[in-house]
């Protein structure tokens, strides 16, 4: 049976982010001498493209059939099933490609007009078009029986939408403010306190506290050792507090500016500290008080 309505819509949005972002990282991967990632780069690209570089909607009989691509994602839809379509308007932030959104699933490789499927079951499904108009027409000529999407529908698809967008915004404010908390505290300055039994660092999230009796060495470091890898801290920039692991020294806790030597480097019967003060001469006097308890 000859087909009522066949229509290729060219992924012009994932072309574009596909191209522009694997290959941006490629030229710079390639850039860094790292080929084989650059490869590895340029062949995830070719597969994106090739998988998700155009959308073909074709309706032949009551059946429809959507493939992205070369056809290794598809679907076919049986007419008889569904009770309405529509032409409808899809937000920005659902993107492209396959998404969950809240009218249920939808296949889109471009733009934001769409056309919304309702199905007997209470299902929907948006299939992502730039004539959605002569899509819906199609629609309805193979299937008569398919009502046009009412405003009710479309209604409550935008009321779940709002209520989406502002789920994810509320969680969004709530992790940045929560990460922004983190940040506060380990960026405040450390407070370097030495007794006559005990030294106590604070670096916000991150502290220490040695015995005197438990330190075997004080040492005053010019330079600070390799970084192998953080185990469990904070990093950025030069600040560094928590739980790393430097060459020759193996696992310990660092509480220091990398670029304000020099260092106070505690040994002790179960690892190591390394500190300083943001003065290298204040650094100086805690490595002096802290070898006077020692001695």
């Amino acid at each position: 049976m000859p087909a009522r309505y066949h229509h290729t819509q060219v992924g012009l949005v994932i072309s574009l982010v596909t191209v522009g972002l694997l290959g941006g990282l490629g030229l710079w991967f390639l850039w860094s001498g790292a080929a084989l990632l650059a490869g590895v780069l340029a062949c995830v690209g070719v597969a994106v493209l090739v998988a998700f570089g155009a959308l073909t909607v074709r309706i032949e009989g009551t059946q429809l059939q959507a493939r992205f691509g070369v056809g290794v994602i598809r679907r076919r839809i049986d007419l008889g099933e569904v009770v309405a379509a529509g032409r409808v308007r899809n937000r920005w932030y659902y993107g492209w490609g396959i998404r969950l959104t809240p009218s249920g699933w939808m296949w889109s490789t471009s733009g934001l007009d769409a056309v919304e499927l309702r199905f007997r079951d209470g299902r929907a499904f948006r299939l992502g078009t730039d004539e959605p108009d002569a899509l819906v027409a199609a629609i309805r000529a193979a299937a008569p029986h398919v009502e046009a999407l009412s405003a009710e529908h479309v209604a409550g698809a935008e009321r779940g939408a709002r209520a989406a967008l502002l789920a994810v915004g509320g969680s969004m404010v709530v992790v940045l403010g929560v990460v922004g908390v983190l940040f506060a505290l380990n960026l405040q300055p450390l407070e370097v306190s030495v007794g006559a039994s005990e030294l106590t660092v604070d670096g916000g999230i991150y502290t220490a506290r040695v015995h005197a009796d438990q330190i075997t060495e004080v040492t005053l470091l010019e330079q600070l050792p390799p970084i192998r890898r953080r185990t469990n801290g904070f990093a950025l920039g030069g600040t560094l507090r928590g739980h790393f692991q430097l060459d020759g020294l193996g696992a310990g806790r660092l509480f220091l500016q990398r670029d304000k030597p020099p260092f106070v480097l505690v040994r002790t019967s179960l690892g190591y500290v390394i500190f300083n003060a943001e003065e290298p001469a204040r650094t100086r006097e805690l490595y002096e008080a802290l070898r006077g308890v020692t001695r």
